[in-house]
């Protein structure tokens, strides 16, 4: 049996130190839930680099994290990465773009160079994520970011910034994709799309309700 932790919404005034006696006592911990710990911050975010062998980690609605201890403790500078798989940091209200978020790989074209320092992008396993509402993410970061080939899943939905350029961008750094949820991203539109969706010839699932500028053309 996989060893699993939730943190269940009765849970939510949890603090930092919470993370931090998990981290210490169950350092073999698969999966993590905690959701809408609206108490957690950055610094309790330090304690998830003690568990190596974390595969899905669930932080909706954590709203006072804003990524950048996150991404150092799952980059893991001390070692290996965790084997992550899948990760929510849908209504994340602070997250925001980070040096650790979006560091680029030493060489941009190569797919197969690596991250130069902490990164999310060290985290190559990944084949979900819920970025829904990160409404403080832009192109910029989104691209430097979602360089993921092996991801799956992906919800970009509720991102008010995200334009045509950011979405092929993410076309071009997630080739891999099976389901994509877009709705509310209200800037794009037929021309973006049309450029995006080459790059995807394994999608079967697809949200875009509520991208009023996109027709049936």
């Amino acid at each position: 049996m996989q060893p699993r932790m939730p943190f269940g919404s009765g849970c939510s005034e949890l603090t930092d130190g919470a993370l931090l006696a998990v981290s210490r006592g169950l350092q073999h911990l698969q999966h993590l839930n905690v959701r809408k710990l609206q108490r957690l911050t950055d610094a309790g975010c330090t304690a998830l680099g003690g568990l190596w062998e974390l595969q899905s980690l669930d932080m909706a609605e954590c709203c006072l994290v804003s990524g950048r201890e996150l991404a150092l403790a799952l980059s893991s500078v001390h070692g290996t990465p965790p084997p992550l798989t899948s990760l929510s940091l849908a209504y994340c209200s602070s997250l925001k773009p980070h040096q650790e978020l979006e560091h680029q790989a030493s060489g941009p074209k190569d797919p197969s160079s690596q991250p130069q320092g902490p990164s999310l992008l060290m985290l190559q396993a990944l084949q979900e994520l819920d970025l829904t509402a990160c409404s403080k993410l832009t192109d910029t970061s989104l691209a430097k970011v979602l360089q993921f080939p092996q991801l799956r899943q992906l919800s970009l939905s509720l991102l008010p910034a995200l334009t045509n350029k950011g979405l092929v961008a993410v076309a071009r750094g997630c080739p891999s994709l099976e389901r994509l949820a877009l709705s509310h991203c209200s800037l794009l539109s037929d021309e973006g799309w049309a450029q995006a969706a080459h790059s995807w010839p394994r999608l079967q699932h697809l949200n875009l309700s509520s991208c009023c500028q996109l027709t049936e053309q």
